[in-house]
């Protein structure tokens, strides 16, 4: 967003921000998916007033970003828990790769989604096949985010990344 409209504040905050716009309405979308209406209402008011995602959605970490890449995720895996589609697979392999760019601690969002994604399936008749899809899936995520950090690598050396001297934990209040 920088690069479209200029190094200030407000343009790098932005993509955080319309995360957290946008985090509204897939959570209720998501809630009614595993459960009702009136539970998507009460959690959708719980969302609404959380601090932390309030600020997640204006400090432009990257948190606001997991938080959707995560929702989208259980969406995706829970249509593909009922029916396979080469589509959603590509996607959501995408979608993890980006969430483990965006935030390497997207490992454990990730890991709840594949998680939860083999408790479903291990009763199935089709559970070696959803095995295997998701296997391949990892596998698509893991290539992906290497490919993505490739030039981070090339170009500074793994330190930027795993050392890099400006990035430090935000305090605790």
């Amino acid at each position: 967003s920088y690069l479209c409209f200029g190094n200030q504040e407000w343009a790098i905050r932005l993509p955080a921000f319309c995360a957290g716009i946008l985090f509204l309405p897939l959570t209720s979308l998501t809630i009614r998916q595993f459960y009702n209406d009136q539970v998507a209402i009460i959690t959708l008011a719980l969302v609404i007033t959380a601090s932390p995602l309030i600020e997640y959605s204006t400090n432009a970490r990257g948190y606001m970003l997991i938080c959707l890449f995560f929702f989208l995720l259980l969406n995706m895996a829970n249509h593909l828990i009922k029916q396979s589609d080469k589509t959603i697979w590509v996607s959501f392999s995408i979608l993890g790769a980006l969430g483990l760019y965006t935030i390497p601690i997207m490992l454990y969002p990730l890991a709840i989604v594949y998680v939860w994604f083999l408790a479903s399936t291990l009763k199935t008749p089709n559970f070696r096949l959803r095995f295997r899809q998701l296997f391949l899936s990892g596998i698509a995520i893991s290539l992906l985010t290497g490919l993505l950090y490739t030039p981070i690598f090339l170009g500074s050396g793994p330190k930027a990344l795993f050392g890099n001297r400006f990035v430090r934990s935000a305090p605790s209040w």
